[in-house]
């Protein structure tokens, strides 16, 4: 990167009364980065940090070395240790290089955003940090643009062993060939004392070539706004959206969402969030049945241990719909929801990822249901408890295309046997990245 303050501060600004081995080992490992050695440079700032040294430039060097040694939880812990030293405008700075390097764009230009805005930042870093904020910029936005533009686009087909119908209803038990297509993209409408006002769109299709009644699709669009704060961020999201089934409206949601993250958390070198979202769900005039609200808390964390990539998340949905009622049946589409993921990734090559995921839902209706079966109507209360695992890869062609193949199992069991599913899904993609990210 050539815009760069990730550099070793060479004081050892120690005290007299720090233990003349505890400033041996910073400049031990000032020596051991210099000629390229990071294990032991790190090594030798953690032994002068055991001995007692505590100082600015021993924080910031060992913040340097972690990101240098791609550990980026790490870094970003010690540097947010220095936001509130006199050197806030550098860490500032720094934190958004991390974010950069974990791919998180809207946080790298947040902190980019707070630096070059900021009064208090020395001029050179004001314009280093304008650098890195027009690079951020699409390469196909015209001059004089207020905002920043980046978007994806995925492209697959796959196989689908079991092809669903209406959400959480009855599967055809039908297998068949699909062609799916998916777009988002963002705009920075402006920044303001660090915040960021942006647009976002998105669009979803997946259509069945013999089987078009299974067709569907999704369009949504969103204001947000997000903070950074010192020990993590804020955001707020407002949603409206429109989808189709069987080439037939289905449903408009409008939604509100407000989410906190934390860097890091109560769990040790880890990034955890909480969201809150409300939904107001209209059915269109054949799905009047869906017309309701849904309710949704998201809890996740995330860890770097070595190579390995961890997340988790648990998920709450309660669902407060009209419901369904056909002659002397009755079906509850009310469900309360409880799912918990793993997910886990690591790098097998510099452009090759590889991970999997296991997920467990378990659901309950808030009313029973009333159906007609061959020994006349029976009624029972629907709970559902889902598996599902899913094993990809993907490979990075170059700095904006990837490939990615997808195998996805899923297994359904209810208490009314009508719900039971057995599903395999596999899938190949290709996505391509543009503009700021």
């Amino acid at each position: 990167m050539a815009v760069c303050l990730l550099c070793l501060v060479f004081s050892a600004t120690a005290t007299s009364q720090t233990d003349d081995k505890a400033r041996e080992s910073l400049a031990a490992g000032i020596a051991h980065f210099q000629s390229g050695d990071l294990d032991a440079a790190r090594d030798e700032f953690l032994r002068a940090e055991a001995l007692g040294m505590r100082s600015i430039s021993l924080s910031y060097n060992l913040a340097v070395v972690y990101y240098r040694l791609g550990e980026y939880e790490l870094a970003e812990r010690r540097f947010r240790s220095l936001l509130t030293t006199d050197d806030r405008a550098l860490a500032a700075y720094n934190l958004g290089l991390v974010a950069l390097a974990r791919g998180e764009q809207r946080v790298a230009r947040a902190w980019f955003s707070e630096v070059s805005e900021g009064g208090a930042a020395p001029n050179k870093l004001q314009q280093m940090a304008k650098v890195q904020l027009d690079r951020l910029a699409a390469d196909n936005v015209p001059a004089g643009h207020r905002g920043q533009g980046s978007g994806v686009l995925n492209l697959a087909g796959g196989y689908d062993s079991n092809i669903a119908g209406l959400p959480d209803g009855e599967l055809s038990s039908k297998g068949g060939s699909f062609a799916e297509l998916f777009a988002v993209g963002s705009y920075r409408v402006d920044s303001f004392n660090g915040n960021t006002l942006g647009l976002e769109g998105s669009a979803y299709g997946r259509r069945y070539p013999d089987d078009s009644g299974y067709n569907s699709s999704l369009v949504r669009g969103s204001v947000f706004l997000f903070e950074p704060l010192s020990e993590g961020y804020r955001e707020a999201e407002l949603t409206v959206s429109q989808s189709w089934f069987s080439g037939q409206s289905f449903e408009t949601r409008y939604g509100l969402e407000g989410k906190r993250g934390w860097r890091p958390c109560a769990i040790e070198d880890a990034n955890c969030s909480i969201a809150l979202a409300v939904a107001r769900i209209q059915g269109a005039s054949n799905y009047d049945a869906y017309d309701g609200q849904r309710y949704r808390l998201t809890l996740a964390a995330g860890k770097q241990i070595g190579h390995w990539r961890l997340d988790s998340q648990y998920r709450w949905d309660m669902e407060d719909r009209r419901d369904l009622s056909v002659g002397d049946q009755f079906y509850s589409l009310s469900p309360q929801h409880h799912r918990l993921r793993i997910a886990a990734s690591v790098p097998v090559s510099s452009n090759l990822l590889a991970g999997l995921s296991g997920s467990f839902r378990y659901s309950r209706y808030r009313d029973s249901h009333t159906i007609d079966t061959v020994g006349g109507l029976v009624t029972e209360r629907r709970t559902d408890r889902r598996l599902s695992t899913t094993i990809f890869a993907e490979q990075w062609l170059n700095n904006r295309w990837l490939v990615r193949a997808d195998w996805q199992y899923r297994r359904s069991d209810s208490s009314i046997a009508l719900y039971d599913y057995r599903r395999h899904t596999v899938m190949l993609s290709i996505e391509g990245i543009f503009g700021s990210g």
